[in-house]
């Protein structure tokens, strides 16, 4: 078994404050948090060929989002990709990493198709998204198939970005040179709470939400350790910068985090502490109050790795 890491410039942070109307919108903010990382764990047969591959990045699979298709999106063609550069030998397997704040940077042909869908004019520039996303997912417009052409351009889109994240994850395999052929296994989990909240608006993005006291909400974490790799767990969608903070302050250097994990927490995402006053969506959306979660995970994943460390 082996660990390294890589860099892929395919995500950006989805935060941002439209320049027309002013408002917290869903749009490319390339001045805000993004965790570029790639983190590959390989798996090695004896005879040195790859059997396995875990990949982690935080990127949301939305490419193919509300556009009338089923699709493993940018994932599966980054994990199909990988698993023929092998001779359909290994078993690639994409994990998201914290990404509650990260979109795909490249959204035009997503938003393209949810248009063409929707019956809006495709003009073939990138669309703000929620205005054209909006109709389709509050049912207000009887949406069709979306134009072939408009698919076509989206699929390609999508397997593109697998075959860029797929490339390096092999550019990480290949440079990995330290191998453990007998790593120990260890493994710990624990359950944090933090103050619930109750919203009473229906407000999407923009507009401050309103709220009331509601039960604690329960946040599952967990650490897995194989040899000298820290494989932290959420149960839910964290935003970046909780795992960034959470890999500076690791004692061990091969940390990473997983999200989606081991079940669903009832906490909607979770952002930072910094970001709690912004009107997005996902803010406005969390079931947690301001002020507790990023502090209680970090610190409660390091608890977990130090655990893993002394068993």
């Amino acid at each position: 078994m082996g660990f390294g890491t890589g860099r892929s410039y395919l995500n950006v942070n989805r935060d941002s404050v439209d320049s027309e109307t002013h408002l917290w919108t869903q749009a490319p903010n390339l001045d805000a948090p993004s965790d570029k990382t790639v983190a590959v764990v390989e798996f090695l047969g004896w005879s040195g060929e790859p059997i396995a591959v875990y990949m982690d990045y935080a990127m949301h699979p939305t490419t193919g989002f509300l556009t009338g298709i089923t699709s493993a999106d940018f994932p599966g063609a980054a994990s199909r990709y990988i698993e023929q550069a092998f001779g359909d030998k290994a078993i690639a397997v994409f994990v998201q990493g914290a990404s509650g704040d990260q979109n795909p940077l490249y959204l035009r042909a997503g938003t393209n198709a949810m248009a063409s869908r929707g019956g809006a004019p495709i003009t073939g520039f990138v669309m703000t998204r929620e205005p054209i996303e909006a109709p389709i997912r509050d049912g207000k417009v009887k949406a069709g198939p979306p134009d072939p052409n408009v698919r076509d351009v989206l699929e390609r889109v999508m397997d593109s970005e697998g075959v860029l994240l797929g490339e390096e994850v092999i550019r990480v395999m290949t440079n990995i040179k330290r191998l453990d052929a007998s790593p120990t296994i260890s493994a710990q989990q624990k359950v944090v709470s933090c103050p619930g909240r109750k919203r009473i608006d229906n407000a999407r993005e923009g507009t401050p939400g309103t709220y009331e006291d509601s039960d604690p909400v329960s946040i599952r974490l967990g650490a897995l350790r194989i040899g000298n790799i820290a494989l932290t767990s959420v149960d839910a969608e964290l935003y970046s910068p909780i795992g960034l903070r959470l890999k500076r302050e690791s004692p061990m250097a091969n940390t990473f985090m997983v999200t989606l994990a081991n079940g669903m927490a009832n906490s909607g995402y979770i952002p930072n502490d910094t970001a709690s006053g912004a009107l997005t969506f996902q803010v406005l959306g969390s079931k947690l109050k301001p002020g507790c979660a990023e502090t209680a995970i970090v610190n409660g994943l390091l608890d977990l790795i130090a655990a893993t460390q002394s068993r």
